[in-house]
């Protein structure tokens, strides 16, 4: 969906883009040296992600922990229980080989995979 129909959709997106771009240096000034942050609007993403020309609606939504946002409608599409099942635990020397593994292992068209 181009941006100009999803503003059409929800005109107020477009305000928040300019607020973002507006306050884009004292955002990104308040970033701290963490690795891993949860929680709030996630302002210092959407800072970089408008500098490379992508508003991600997504991460918006996401971060902004139900403020932005009410869903009105969801499509859920349901797959079929596999007709047998598998585990696999593979361990590995090297974390060169996790690759090619992976790859192998995409060709038996596997459900799920975690790592």
């Amino acid at each position: 969906m181009e941006w100009r129909e999803i503003v059409g959709r929800a005109n107020g997106l477009e305000q928040v883009r300019k607020e973002i771009e507006a306050h884009q240096d004292a955002i990104l000034s308040s970033r701290r040296p963490i690795r891993k942050h949860s929680c709030g609007y996630e302002l210092i993403g959407l800072v970089e992600s408008l500098a490379r020309g992508v508003f991600p609606l997504a991460s918006l939504f996401v971060g902004s922990e139900g403020t932005l946002a009410l869903v009105t409608e969801v499509t859920l599409r349901v797959l079929p229980i596999p007709p047998r099942r598998v585990t696999l635990l593979l361990y590995l020397d090297r974390f060169e080989d996790l690759g090619p593994a992976v790859a192998d292992i995409l060709t038996w068209a596997p459900s799920a995979m975690r790592p």
